[in-house]
């Protein structure tokens, strides 16, 4: 009869070996976008059909996107997404969504996110896109539309990237011409106009070379947002070479098993150090760290890897999961799904839920926990003394020169305390036996040996 260990050993080679992760997040974004009445039925039939193409195609302004978009379609059968056509479909139908964007265009007022992203989830959704898949044609354009489409399930599983010198778009956008009746992008030296339709023609009035530069410096910083989003699914081409040279690079990378974004493989499994304050989840996450020889990490580590704006000790617990949650599942990514040592994440409920809805499974989440009244009392008496942590007596006025952390201000621990006790409820009715409770007044050797032992006995 094999062991326990045995058992999680063969298990995991098993899970690894046949991509069960990977299998999983795909049959969850189906079930999430498609949402159907009986979704064992519809899985089943899923199942037997080949997995549908969900590609994002990328680029700067005048990179050839259109040109590539229309190859891939012809050849592979998606439906191609534009944000202008689906826009103005929307507002000729005078839909919901539609109308609130003919407001805001009409006042001379950009679209705002939500609901772009919106009528680009609805078009997602539609039976065509189900069947046949799609491709989003330069979309998303920020981070703040990527985090919203993969948090709505509609995950891609290719991602083209287009890649060009600003001087060789400068030196197209100057030749583009626009058929107003369509849309269509054509250029006077590269990809000339049918003659019967030339005086039709328009030249765009950004299509200038100052508009351009300004259009790219603002594709630039946003690019940075989207990538490290997709940086596991990217696939960079060169852009300065002929268009059919584009293509057959593009062509073979379609051709090739499609990844699937957010899953994890993991030999071995992470480990969530979560909790109230003062607790001393940084001192045992450190420990575990270090025992098992794998990576420590925390929030403020997440967000000055990916360039966040916030990384002051207070900020960051305010951070929104939007943000955060797609911030730490490209951090294990990077680090090709080796197990971690996460200390203080997820911090609240909505942090799983992001979680969970991304298709992402905790292995084993710690909480440190103690009564209220203890947490708050040692929160009143805590200060810090060349980086270390220590507690006066109640009686005694706190050192001359000590530092006092502004996570132990009264309403700052009676909120974390608060979001910690939501977290961990919602953490245990989704995984319940991946949660182990810990008494943090416990010896430190005695909660460490509790972990260890959760580590590689919980199921």
């Amino acid at each position: 009869m094999q062991t326990k260990s045995e058992f999680f050993k063969r298990a995991s080679e098993y899970a690894t070996t046949n991509n069960l992760n990977q299998l999983l997040n795909e049959c969850y974004s189906e079930l999430i976008t498609s949402q159907p009445s009986d979704h064992l039925v519809h899985l089943r039939d899923y199942l037997k059909r080949n997995p549908v193409l969900r590609i994002i195609i990328s680029g700067p302004p005048a990179a050839g996107k259109g040109t590539q978009s229309e190859e891939i379609v012809e050849e592979f059968g998606v439906v191609h997404i534009s944000t202008g056509a689906i826009l103005r479909r929307e507002i000729r139908n005078k839909t919901e969504l539609g109308k609130i964007a003919d407001s805001h265009i009409s006042n001379g007022n950009y679209v705002p996110d939500d609901i772009i992203c919106g009528i680009v989830i609805n078009r997602l959704s539609e039976p065509d896109c189900l069947e046949k898949g799609w491709l989003l044609d330069g979309f998303p354009r920020n981070r703040a539309q990527a985090i919203f489409l993969q948090t709505s399930g509609c995950l891609a599983n290719k991602f083209i990237n287009i890649v060009v010198d600003d001087d060789v778009l400068v030196e197209r956008a100057l030749g583009r011409m626009m058929d107003p009746t369509d849309g269509h992008i054509y250029h006077l030296k590269f990809s000339p106009p049918p003659k019967e339709i030339l005086s039709r023609l328009i030249h765009r009035k950004d299509d200038t070379e100052a508009a351009m530069r300004t259009r790219l410096g603002l594709y630039h910083r946003n690019m940075r947002g989207i990538r490290c989003l997709y940086k596991s699914l990217e696939f960079q081409v060169d852009g300065a070479k002929h268009p059919d040279e584009i293509y057959e690079d593009i062509r073979k990378y379609l051709r090739t098993n499609a990844q699937l974004p957010r899953e994890v493989k993991r030999k071995q499994a992470s480990i969530f150090v979560c909790g109230p304050t003062t607790l001393g989840k940084t001192s045992q996450a450190w420990k575990l760290s270090e025992i098992l020889t794998v990576p420590y990490v925390n929030i403020g580590m997440l967000l000055r890897h990916f360039d966040h704006e916030t990384t002051d000790l207070l900020a960051k617990h305010h951070v929104s999961s939007d943000v955060l949650v797609p911030m730490f599942l490209e951090y294990v990514h990077e680090h090709n799904g080796v197990p971690l040592v996460v200390d203080g994440f997820p911090r609240n409920k909505t942090d799983v839920e992001h979680l969970q809805k991304a298709g992402f499974v905790m292995d084993r989440l710690v909480y440190l926990e103690s009564k209220h009244d203890d947490v708050a009392f040692r929160a009143e008496n805590r200060y810090f003394e060349y980086g270390v942590a220590k507690f006066k007596d109640t009686e005694d006025e706190f050192p001359e020169g000590v530092v006092r952390s502004p996570l132990d201000a009264p309403e700052v621990c009676e909120q974390i305390y608060a979001n910690a006790e939501e977290m961990v409820a919602e953490a245990e009715r989704l995984f319940p036996r991946n949660v182990l409770k810990v008494d943090a007044t416990l010896p430190f050797d005695a909660i460490t040996q509790q972990v260890l032992y959760f580590r590689d006995t919980a199921v």
